[in-house]
């Protein structure tokens, strides 16, 4: 069974992609389509985004809201106030964000 990757969000450590992605789904789920988030979990959301560094930087004031996706999934849109707006992947973000261990240069043995 491989190990756990952890992934480092912001302050925030998660032991695994998959408790990230959770953290991300239950925040993407205590929100009302086409509404913006609360102010705590826009703050979780755009730390996501930085440290993902999706796309065009998105300005620190930007809002965020819920919206349908694809095949009706919700899905988090940031919107900047120039009009700007990019959709999030959790999946993608939290790849982007997880701590690789680095691969060990020594040869096997028998190689």
């Amino acid at each position: 069974m491989p190990s756990p990757i952890s992934v480092q969000i912001g302050q925030r450590e998660f032991r695994s992609m998959n408790q990230a992605r959770l953290h991300y789904r239950d925040v993407l789920h205590r929100s009302e389509p086409n509404r913006p988030v609360v102010e705590a979990d826009r703050m979780e959301v755009m730390a996501l985004v930085k440290a993902a560094a999706l796309g065009a930087p998105c300005p620190a004031d930007s809002q965020v809201h819920v919206v349908k996706v694809s095949y009706g999934r919700r899905g988090f849109e940031v919107r900047g106030n120039e009009g700007t707006m990019c959709r999030v992947s959790i999946m993608r973000a939290v790849r982007e964000c997880a701590v690789v261990p680095p691969v060990s240069s020594t040869p096997s043995p028998g190689a």
